[in-house]
């Protein structure tokens, strides 16, 4: 009978997996910044040709004021009618190059922003993170990603929709407060729940180290989701089992 395969082992795949796609994605900014580069050359080269339009315009404009002096009066007419509309499809031309050049140089600025995000992203799951928010964080989108591959939302046989730790699970490292949020679901109740802590100040240094809320009244969530969290070793998944969803059998 085969073994079957415990978290540590998806998230083994699941970081050999990021791994692969940041190497790729960093092969990818390279070959953008080369991109880049090139189009600024060609910038620069726009731009000197631009500064000396001047100087051609008046050389040419010398040579046709030549070549209109020696043209009838009929043929000046028609000259005079066909030269600015040349002259304007000429700048138009030069615009149109400008502005392509200028469009791609953005579209690689774009680009580059969000490979440079996306790594940034990426590469945090291998970081280790002392902060007991991260590592929660970090198990709740593993479980979320495993049970939409399970298609494991179902009903039971008495309309219940299946219960489910975590879901839509949230991270945000603000400089000096970190905050995880994360939905939870127990006999088809669902709790929206809230947990940040100011990053500047030593866990040990406060009494209430982490501020919890939720969108439901649940008595004592805050304090328990403090000793828990202090407590190492103590994961997401069992403060769900041993607080979250017991307090929402409660208000059912």
């Amino acid at each position: 009978m085969a073994q079957s395969k415990s978290l540590d082992d998806y998230l083994t795949e699941f970081i050999e997996a990021k791994e692969e796609d940041i190497v790729h994605a960093r092969e990818e900014l390279k070959q953008l910044r080369e991109d880049e580069l090139t189009l600024q050359r060609q910038k620069q080269q726009l731009l000197a040709i631009h500064k000396n339009l001047g100087s051609i315009f008046k050389l040419n404009q010398d040579k046709l004021d030549h070549c209109r002096a020696g043209l009838t009066q009929i043929q000046t007419n028609i000259f005079d009618q066909i030269h600015p509309i040349v002259s304007d499809i000429h700048h138009q031309e030069l615009l149109v190059l400008e502005l392509t050049q200028e469009l791609q140089r953005q579209q690689i600025a774009n680009d580059v922003g969000y490979i440079c995000s996306k790594i940034n992203e990426d590469s945090r799951l291998h970081v280790e993170k002392t902060e007991p928010l991260w590592n929660w964080y970090r198990e709740m989108r593993e479980y979320d990603q495993a049970f939409k591959s399970s298609r494991a939302v179902r009903t039971t046989d008495n309309g219940e929709i299946s219960d489910c730790h975590f879901f839509y699970p949230s991270y945000k490292d603000l400089n000096s407060r970190v905050q995880l949020t994360f939905s939870s679901r127990y006999k088809n109740a669902c709790v929206h729940i809230n947990i940040s802590r100011d990053s500047s100040i030593p866990p040990e240094e406060s009494y209430l180290t982490y501020k919890v809320f939720a969108d439901m009244a649940m008595d004592g969530l805050e304090l328990e989701a403090n000793r828990t969290l202090l407590r190492k070793g103590c994961t997401a998944q069992q403060f769900v089992e041993d607080i979250v969803w017991p307090l929402l059998g409660d208000l059912g």
